[in-house]
């Protein structure tokens, strides 16, 4: 339960200051249609995770919750792989 709460902050957090990314050159416009490209295709690349048998997991958190958590972070992984192979850097 408590691994579960700690992946609710941390995506709170997340949310609360979102990853400003530059690109020498691009427009809103392009930002805009590269950001929704690589959601996505995040999404579907993430989506195996769901797709795996749930096992149990150690310690409190239910194989969904666990499954969910995979999910988040993998397709996380997958956006910011997409955004940098389509030249854009975080902005900092």
């Amino acid at each position: 339960m408590r691994r579960l709460f700690l992946f609710v902050l941390f995506l709170a957090a997340a949310c609360a200051a979102p990853v400003q990314w530059e690109k020498e050159g691009a427009t809103p416009a392009a930002q805009e249609q590269d950001t929704r490209d690589c959601r996505q295709q995040a999404r579907l690349k993430a989506t195996d995770v769901l797709s795996a048998p749930a096992l149990p997991p150690p310690g409190m958190i239910s194989a969904p919750a666990r499954q969910q958590e995979q999910f988040a972070m993998r397709e996380a992984q997958e956006f910011h792989g997409c955004m940098v192979a389509k030249g854009w850097q975080e902005k900092r």
